[in-house]
């Protein structure tokens, strides 16, 4: 039995997402996303820009290159070692960044479902309960 190649739901005519170049085009918070970068990076370990991007499934110009940054800038991250361009330098948790970061990392999602589970609250780390 032969298989048939899988064509793109565009090829299809059916739907096809618009790509994404800045962090607008995601519709997610920048601060969100910071946070799914260091959880990959506290359970993964130093992991390249590439890498980075590919865990969190977004491109590495435009997007995660600057959530990088603004990581690196915080004092959460920092370079490990950089070899070559853009996206090669392997990243990881720094002192200061596992100190302030831990308390919230396996905080961040709480779902109080105390009594009905149509009541159910999302509520982020650092939020008043």
């Amino acid at each position: 039995m032969m298989r048939q190649p899988i064509q793109s739901p565009a090829a299809v005519g059916g739907f096809s997402p618009p790509q994404i170049n800045s962090l607008d085009d995601t519709g997610l918070s920048p601060l969100w996303l910071q946070d799914l970068i260091l959880k990959v990076l506290y359970f993964r370990g130093y992991l390249t820009g590439h890498k980075v991007a590919e865990e969190i499934a977004l491109p590495l110009a435009g997007v995660t290159d600057q959530l990088l940054t603004t990581l690196k800038q915080e004092k959460f991250i920092e370079v490990k070692s950089s070899q070559g361009g853009l996206g090669e330098g392997a990243y990881t948790f720094n002192k200061q960044g596992r100190n302030h970061y831990l308390p919230c990392l396996f905080y961040t999602v709480l779902i109080d479902c105390t009594h009905r589970p149509d009541t159910c609250a999302v509520r982020q780390c650092g939020e008043v309960f």
